[in-house]
């Protein structure tokens, strides 16, 4: 059996849409995403990772790293940003966790880093 496997960090202003139609046309199995988005005013607001779930039929798993608040976006905007895994096959497990723990290193506020 072959798996198709596809690493990309999105960068978290691409569209939503853009990103679903480049994952079609590679047509992976799993997926593993950086910088997915939720709540977003480049989405429109969307959940990124269950939209494009959704989209494809696949069972997916998000770890959220960033939650950005003024003065990184316009005030009374705030969204998270992360890492999300997409897959045909059914996640049977998953586990979250942060590499750099906020508390820490708090002059990062902004910049967390999670698996």
């Amino acid at each position: 059996m072959k798996i198709k496997i596809l690493h990309w960090n999105i960068w978290f202003q691409e569209k939503a849409e853009n990103i679903l139609k480049v994952i079609k046309k590679i047509n992976p199995d799993i997926i593993c995403c950086q910088e997915v988005t939720i709540g977003s005013n480049f989405n429109n607001k969307k959940n990124v990772a269950k939209f494009i779930a959704k989209e494809l039929n696949y069972n997916y798993n998000f770890s959220n790293a960033h939650k950005y608040e003024f003065p990184i976006t316009p005030k009374g905007e705030s969204n998270y940003g992360g890492n999300a895994i997409f897959s045909r096959f059914p996640i049977i497990k998953n586990l979250n966790f942060p590499i750099i723990n906020p508390e820490d290193l708090p002059e990062l506020k902004y910049e967390r880093r999670t698996c």
